[in-house]
């Protein structure tokens, strides 16, 4: 059996080894976490350093990239500042050149209603004195009846026609409201010379106001009460024919030429007025 003292020694000798391990395992760990930290610190650093050197790598091709787009960007803006400055200057001059044609186109409207106007023949002045009841002796009237006699209508309306013939290129210009007033009266007026021509033959057509077409006609052009207003009349209707036709037509030429636009009304009025102009020239053809 041990002695006491040696039990004793044994017990001192296990405490210093045990102890001689703790110290050599703290040792070890402290090591291994200061190795574990260095290691961690340079791979850090080379990671930071990396990554600081992409982004100022990145950072300057941003902003060279900014750059070369902001450059591109005032190019482009530029270019478009061009082309809307080119473009306005071209719209001005089309405007411009668009106002002096529709002007042209009124100017040369207004000559052909004259010209229309001019082809009456004379002997019509007198027969706008007459009273409705007293045009029927003009035929055996001594100096009225052989101006009615040598009336050749044809030929009258043929040169008008011809004279007015270049107005149809200014049709684009004026707007169809317009033109198919023009075309109306003209109408009108040359319905007018014919009638009057055959009255040698058929006396009733010297009453030309109340030919079914004319009458038609003014009621398209200008509606039902002034057509109340044509019948009301006893005298002076040839006059009043030109009046009012040649007011709606200026009225019309005013508008165009102060830029306003037709109204419904008045598009609905031309299609009425287009629609029995078509019908009569279908009838003159028959």
């Amino acid at each position: 059996m041990l002695g006491t003292t040696t039990v004793i020694d044994l017990l001192q000798f296990a405490t210093a080894v045990l102890s001689s391990a703790g110290i050599a395992a703290t040792l070890v760990a402290v090591v291994a976490w200061l190795a574990r930290e260095w290691i961690g610190n340079r791979l850090s650093g080379g990671i930071r350093h990396e990554y600081d050197t992409k982004l100022a790598e990145f950072n300057a091709r941003l902003k060279l990239q900014g750059e070369t787009a902001a450059t591109n960007l005032k190019a482009e803006v530029e270019r478009l500042s061009e082309r809307l400055r080119h473009s306005a200057q071209s719209l001005e001059e089309v405007q411009k050149a668009t106002i002096e044609r529709r002007l042209l186109a009124v100017e040369e409207i207004w000559t052909a209603t004259l010209t229309a106007e001019s082809a009456l023949p004379s002997v019509f002045s007198i027969l706008d004195v007459l009273l409705d009841t007293e045009y029927l002796g003009a035929i055996d009237n001594p100096k009225v009846g052989p101006d009615l006699e040598v009336i050749d209508a044809f030929q009258i309306i043929k040169t008008a026609q011809e004279k007015n013939a270049y107005v149809i290129k200014r049709r684009p210009f004026i707007g169809n409201y317009l033109w198919v007033l023009y075309s109306t009266y003209q109408s009108i007026l040359f319905r007018m010379i014919y009638l009057v021509s055959q009255c040698n033959e058929e006396p009733e057509k010297l009453l030309w106001f109340s030919d079914k077409l004319i009458r038609q006609h003014i009621k398209a052009a200008l509606g039902d009460s002034m057509l109340n207003e044509f019948d009301s009349l006893t005298v002076s209707k040839v006059s009043w024919v030109r009046n009012q036709f040649t007011k709606a037509i200026l009225e019309a030429m005013d508008s165009l030429v102060a830029g306003h636009e037709y109204g419904e009304a008045a598009i609905r009025q031309a299609k009425r007025m287009e629609a029995l102009l078509f019908e009569a020239e279908g009838q003159s053809k028959r």
